[in-house]
């Protein structure tokens, strides 16, 4: 698809990071704020760029890259695998997944 000009942008919270609507789309979803929520996610697997975390509860599958997860390790308690806290969305490159919120 090629993008027409002016393209329709919508801005994270921070205002620093343009996202592309495709035409088609919009309407179709909505742009919703990044909340905090408190949750226990358990490590379910790893490759050398990240990791994908479950939620106990709810079973929604969460990325995180590397560098995060070991930064979570190193400061949060894991018990048998699952850390508990309260997560947060974030944008890493072109990726997005979560961190714990404050760190």
């Amino acid at each position: 698809m090629v993008a027409e000009f002016p393209i329709k942008t919508n801005w994270d919270d921070t205002k620093e990071v343009p996202i592309f609507i495709p035409p088609e789309w919009q309407g179709i979803f909505q742009w919703e704020p990044n909340n905090p929520f408190t949750a226990t996610l358990r490590i379910v697997s790893s490759t050398e760029k990240g990791a994908r975390l479950q939620d106990v509860d709810t079973e929604i599958f969460y990325p995180i890259s590397s560098n995060t997860l070991v930064n979570t390790i190193m400061h949060c308690p894991v018990i048998d695998g699952c850390i508990t806290g309260t997560w947060i969305i974030e944008k890493r490159g072109q990726s997005y997944g979560v961190r714990m919120y404050g760190t």
